[in-house]
């Protein structure tokens, strides 16, 4: 038995070195062909955690078709780092020098990087259409993969509608030779949209001031906020009452409770349900053309592009109407959606005087389930007029510690500036950056610094 033991131990001994001095070549790992220049490195300063070596990685994700930069996109590395690109398509990560990048986008094929061969821009291909798959048009109202995502968005929004998460945003504005920055951290109500915000951080920059050195901005006064309300389904912002979306809300049943009482005490809560089956209400506002997906690894997904008609009794040319793409998995669960908002109109106030301009708005909204309803992901917003252009996002982080130093935005409320001076800024909550600025945003936050903290005396 001893001899045995002994035996054990020694070839326990061996295989435990073997395993130690083994190899693993990462860089055989798939790379994509499009990816061909050479790996760009940053920054050269090391940054060790938990004993292993990390240096930070710079790059732009572009659609391989177009050329367009597409903000948002996911990166995660083979070490558990996670980045998302801005508005101009760049992303840093810190990484180790054998990790390999996963980036992904909606609609886009999914694509694997090796560290060593991080070219500086990353193109992403649109999935194709399945062979001999026949593209579905009709009326809303004829499709029933889309009857059956609207009544399951309903259904989730009305049992998660109190449910919250943490968010950073960014709001860039430009304005012929003035620039604005604005960053924060929010918790809001996020089932099937942004909406009842309560702001716990928030930083503004500009290149302008007034002449009596007080700064001049256009958050205090004007209707960005409302844009990351923005979604295929809006609730619980009266600004946008009046929008066409691609999913109306109608309370899938109500429901009521009543307390049942037994002879020996105990009492029970007993859920009532009222009314019929919801029916479908938005079927002849929107022409749908149904496209299946497919990625290379057979993963199907469904982009049903919706364009708006006219109301059966009303023609009004200046309706806001919100249409584009909605993508759906094959349990007709909400993953995008990606559109264009007519009809819209930048507003300002200034001395009084409020002005509007009428602005083109490009939506992309990404959901997730991973609490098992649709709930917001990350929104991102464009917005360009005749004299200005906004890129508005917000995306989900981890949750924000309990304050009582918060701000209720919403219900007549979005003077962002305002905000900012009663939460003020935190600097425990902005340990790290969270999203990489472009240029022109980094200028911005060097030169002029924080405002807030300037005022503060």
């Amino acid at each position: 038995m001893r001899r045995t033991t002994i035996i054990l131990l020694f070839l326990l001994n061996v295989l435990t070195s073997v395993w130690a001095a083994r190899s693993v070549d990462w860089s055989k790992r798939i790379v994509p062909k499009s990816c061909e220049a050479d790996a760009v490195l940053v920054s050269k300063s090391d940054t060790a955690y938990h004993g292993k070596v990390y240096q930070t990685y710079r790059a732009r994700v572009v659609d391989a078709e177009t050329g367009e930069a597409l903000p948002l996109a996911q990166i995660y590395s083979s070490s558990k780092h996670g980045a998302q690109t801005n508005y101009e398509g760049f992303f840093s990560i810190q990484a180790e020098e054998y990790d390999v990048l996963q980036v992904s986008f909606i609609g886009y094929e999914q694509v694997k990087v090796s560290i060593s061969s991080l070219p500086s821009v990353i193109k992403l291909r649109p999935l194709s259409q399945m062979m001999h798959e026949v593209e579905v048009w009709g009326t809303m109202g004829n499709d029933k993969m889309l009857e059956k995502a609207w009544k399951k968005l309903c259904r989730e929004y009305a049992k998660n509608l109190h449910l919250s998460r943490s968010y950073f945003f960014r709001f860039s504005l430009s304005e012929e030779e003035n620039v604005e920055l604005v960053e924060g951290l929010f918790r809001a109500q996020s089932a099937a949209n942004l909406r009842n915000i309560v702001l716990h951080s928030l930083r503004h920059y500009t290149t302008e001031k007034q002449s009596n050195d007080n700064v001049k901005t256009h958050f205090t006064t004007s209707n960005l906020m409302h844009l990351i309300l923005l979604g295929p389904m809006v609730q619980g912002d009266s600004f946008w009452n009046d929008l066409r979306t691609p999913f109306i809300y109608v309370p899938p049943k109500e429901t009521s409770s009543r307390i049942v009482r037994f002879g020996d005490g105990a009492t029970l809560r007993e859920e009532v349900l009222h009314g019929n089956e919801d029916e479908f209400v938005p079927t002849r506002f929107y022409a749908v053309k149904r496209t299946t997906l497919k990625s290379s690894k057979g993963k199907r997904i469904y982009k049903i592009h919706m364009t708006a008609l006219p109301y059966d009794n009303l023609q009004d040319s200046s309706a806001r109407v919100l249409e584009g793409d909605v993508y759906l998995d094959r349990h007709c669960r909400l993953l995008a959606f990606d559109g264009e908002l007519s009809n819209y109109s930048l507003r300002w106030t200034e001395n009084r005087d409020t002005t509007y301009h009428p602005t083109r708005c490009h939506l992309h909204v990404d959901y997730c389930h991973n609490r098992r309803f649709t709930e917001v992901e990350r929104v991102y917003c464009k917005a360009q007029s005749d004299t200005i252009t906004l890129h508005a996002f917000a995306f989900g982080i981890a949750p924000l510690p309990p304050s009582h130093n918060v701000v209720l935005m919403g219900k007549g409320r979005y003077d962002m500036i305002g905000a900012a001076d009663s939460v003020g800024y935190d600097p425990i909550l902005w340990t790290e950056e969270i999203i990489l600025r472009t240029e022109e945003e980094e200028r911005i936050a060097q030169n002029e610094g924080d405002k807030r903290d300037k005022r503060e005396p």
